[in-house]
């Protein structure tokens, strides 16, 4: 799809390709967190929180899980603040000023969520809010920016997906619901793929041949 003539990018190759390392490195960091949980890991009983846990909820040391999320999260603060500074850099992308302090905003965020949910719930989960909420924000500016190129239904539909992932979790986790930590992932499944699908659909966009190639290179 093309740019259309005088209209300012929402983002260049380089932070397209951040935003899609900002997807690849969360999920692989709560895979292998998974994986080395201190005791098994029900998708519906566990929340993602619990991987960055100092024991997990039956005593069991976490320690190995609670590195691999405290590392991760760095990363993703560390390529949010990159993501902020290429905003800052260029004065070309439209919102610029908003995204790059949402940006900024989003790298406290993961930096905070290191703190153990089991010691202080509150403080883990002042950064989990801004990193969902600054995510949300992204994927709806995003969204409405390439409005143009996306197709009405594929929008609208979209639109409502995002939604209902987001808004679901908030209603079950402010109501301590039993369902909380089901909708949990849906929520950060859904708007991490949103956030994908929205930063690949420009002619500057990261394109998945590249991941492809760069691992040809890496088996030669």
């Amino acid at each position: 799809m093309k740019r259309r003539k005088n209209l300012s990018p929402s983002y260049d190759h380089a932070i397209s390709t951040l935003f899609v390392l900002l997807s690849l490195i969360l999920f692989a960091t709560f895979g292998l967190a998974v994986l080395f949980f201190g005791e098994p890991f029900l998708f519906w009983q566990h929340a993602f929180s619990d991987l960055g846990d100092t024991v997990t909820k039956h005593g069991h040391s976490n320690l190995t899980s609670r590195m691999i999320f405290s590392a991760g999260m760095i990363v993703e603060g560390c390529l949010m603040l990159k993501i902020s500074s290429r905003y800052a850099e260029d004065r070309t992308f439209r919102n610029r000023t908003i995204k790059r302090w949402l940006a900024f905003l989003g790298a406290i965020g993961f930096l905070v969520s290191i703190y153990p949910n089991n010691i202080n719930h509150v403080i883990h989960s002042v950064g989990v809010g801004i990193v969902i909420g600054v995510l949300y924000l992204f994927v709806m500016i995003f969204h409405f920016e390439l409005k143009p190129r996306i197709p009405p239904r594929v929008f609208y539909t979209d639109m409502a997906i995002i939604q209902a992932a987001v808004f679901s979790y908030a209603v079950t986790f402010f109501a301590d619901a039993a369902s909380k930590q089901v909708f949990q992932k849906f929520c950060i499944i859904g708007i991490f793929l949103a956030l994908q699908w929205s930063v690949t659909i420009a002619e500057e966009s990261f394109e998945a041949r590249e991941l492809l190639g760069f691992f040809e290179r890496w088996q030669h």
